[in-house]
């Protein structure tokens, strides 16, 4: 691989560092921007439970004047200090055969915080609860447990969630990967010259090899239990490389006409970075796909 000009390797390498901390299992994402969160507890099962929790939201759902939403969220390491407001319009009560309350005073609004309190969680200043995170899919699934207390404005006895699992998944298009960001916005940039731009779409292509190589290794790590599995995904995966050599080559033959001095233009590297680059991106984020599957369902 060429050198890259100075100016684009301190962008690059800042784009690194900064998704370190967001790529790793054990690591807080960088924002719940429209994430979906789901806390599934039974009092059976956790001694610090009044009631069995059962809560289910999505960041910005509105309807009515109510609206989930996480009010805080301060990612730092594999913690993260968190408030989220729930609102829940369901009917306790089923048998009537109606789902959900028509009268909005009727609906139950919750807390999530570190505040003993519906109104200390609602107010100025409260404290957040915190999220550890231990775990993560292929890309959009994380899981992590909590510390700090549910509160309902019709409940006075607050539900301590110390200890309860809480599954997250993001939605990609409000929290895109910062590095991925940080390259295309150079190449959609208009400044660079087709060299330059080819530079930086090396990088692009490196990324998707790299995530693509780390949810192919989780995969593999996730059914080192169950050979069986393993091996169809390994077969799979030197498939899928056998596949990409041989349509790189009929696809180099097509753009070139067996012209060996035509592989030198920028013109050529150009389309052939954009093949490698759709291609890995493609296979990558199917397995993502998977891995988030696999987690959600506990396969």
């Amino acid at each position: 691989m060429k050198p890259i000009p100075p100016i684009f390797s301190f962008l690059i390498i800042a784009a690194v560092c900064w998704s370190r901390s967001f790529a790793g299992g054990g690591q807080s994402p960088p924002s719940l921007e429209g994430a979906s969160l789901e806390i599934s507890a039974r009092k059976e099962e956790y001694k610090n439970l009044h009631h069995d929790v059962f809560l289910n939201l999505k960041d910005g759902i509105s309807w009515e004047g109510s609206e989930d939403r996480i009010v805080t969220y301060e990612p730092k390491g594999k913690n993260a200090h968190i408030i989220v407001a729930h609102c829940d319009k369901r009917k306790e009560d089923y048998y009537s055969g109606e789902i959900y309350e028509k009268n909005p005073s009727l609906f139950r609004r919750y807390y999530l915080s570190g505040e003993k309190s519906y109104e200390k969680a609602k107010g100025e200043n409260p404290k957040p609860a915190t999220i550890t995170f231990t775990d993560k899919g292929g890309y959009c699934y994380y899981k992590g447990i909590l510390q700090g207390y549910l509160t309902c404005a019709q409940k006075q006895e607050a539900e301590d969630l110390t200890g309860i699992p809480v599954t997250i998944l993001l939605d990609e298009e409000k929290t895109p990967d910062p590095e991925l960001e940080t390259l295309l916005d150079q190449i959609d940039g208009g400044e660079l010259t087709g060299r330059q731009s080819n530079y930086v779409r090396q990088e692009l292509s490196a990324y998707w090899e790299k995530r693509l190589h780390k949810v192919h290794s989780a995969l593999m790590k996730h059914y080192s239990h169950v050979p069986a599995i393993a091996e169809k995904l390994k077969a799979a995966q030197k498939g899928w490389e056998s596949y990409q050599d041989s349509l790189a080559e009929a696809y180099a033959a097509c753009l070139t006409q067996e012209d060996e001095k035509e592989q030198k233009s920028q013109w050529f590297q150009f389309n052939m970075l954009r093949l490698e680059c759709d291609n890995t991106e493609w296979h990558c984020r199917i397995l993502e796909e998977l891995l988030d599957t696999i987690k959600q369902n506990g396969l």
